[in-house]
């Protein structure tokens, strides 16, 4: 618990008091995700968050709503159910919105709802190929823009010392997966209704998990017991998803922690 509280208060710094930098923010990179990651609709948009790390310890952590956009966009699908029950790609060219969601820990992937008219196209999904990068969008004034070259140094040394970071930490993976499913499924600007509980619920007790990832996610779903029906905006500690989101960016410190451990002790070329 001790630990998990070192973790959590600089984090909430992060989210609640982020000053703006003149030189652009980090390239992150996605965790690898097993399965299709299900969007949550409203009326007007589909969204879905993903865990992310930076890449670029040495650049500053991007604000909540810094726009980002894909590396490579073949890298990621979006994908939805046909009206005969198969799956259909949805291409997205100019449709996708993504922003960081807290810090460097987790992006906000959105498309407009509307997509899905053609075909009577339901249950939106993004899957991703590989470990998927994110650059953040140039902005005039950028004092230190990301360069072709910070671009192809993401792509190959700093990506394949993450790969090897994340493979070190399979249970973690695994576990900031399933609570990711659990943040889905929840709505953002609102209390959960006992439905949506139930199934943010029924997501974390999967017992497909190996057991240490089971016990991670059970961890974190111990810490959040106490607020499910709670709601204050823009408070993670007083909303059940915002709490989970909270424990979830917190085990992907301790990831990044280890790669930006290891990313120093790399020879230099």
């Amino acid at each position: 618990m001790r630990q998990f509280l070192r973790c959590l208060l600089p984090l909430i710094a992060a989210v609640t008091f982020g000053l703006p930098a003149a030189a652009a923010p980090q390239i992150l990179l996605a965790v690898e995700a097993g399965n299709a990651i299900p969007m949550r609709c409203d009326s007007r948009h589909c969204e879905a968050e993903i865990g992310t790390i930076c890449l670029q310890p040495d650049r500053s952590d991007p604000e909540r709503g810094t726009p980002y956009t894909l590396l490579d966009p073949k890298a990621l699908a979006l994908v939805a159910t046909g009206r005969n029950g198969q799956p259909v790609q949805i291409p997205f060219a100019g449709r996708l919105r993504i922003v960081a969601a807290r810090g460097h820990t987790a992006v906000r992937i959105s498309i407009p709802r509307v997509i899905l008219a053609h075909g009577s196209l339901t249950r939106p999904a993004l899957r991703l190929k590989g470990n998927v990068l994110f650059m953040p969008r140039p902005e005039d004034g950028d004092t230190e823009p990301q360069r072709d070259a910070d671009a192809a140094l993401a792509r190959t040394t700093l990506r394949t010392i993450a790969a090897k970071v994340f493979r070190q930490h399979t249970d973690r993976s695994q576990a900031v997966g399933v609570i990711l499913r659990a943040i889905n499924s929840l709505p953002r600007d609102r209390a959960p209704t006992r439905a949506e509980l139930t199934m943010a619920e029924t997501h974390l007790l999967d017992a497909r998990l190996p057991k240490r990832a089971r016990n991670l996610v059970q961890e974190a779903a111990g810490h959040c017991q106490d607020v499910g029906t709670t709601f204050i905006d823009e408070e993670p500690l007083f909303s059940y998803r915002g709490c989970l989101g909270v424990n979830h960016d917190a085990m992907l410190e301790e990831v990044f922690m280890d790669y930006r451990a290891t990313l120093k002790s790399a020879p230099r070329s």
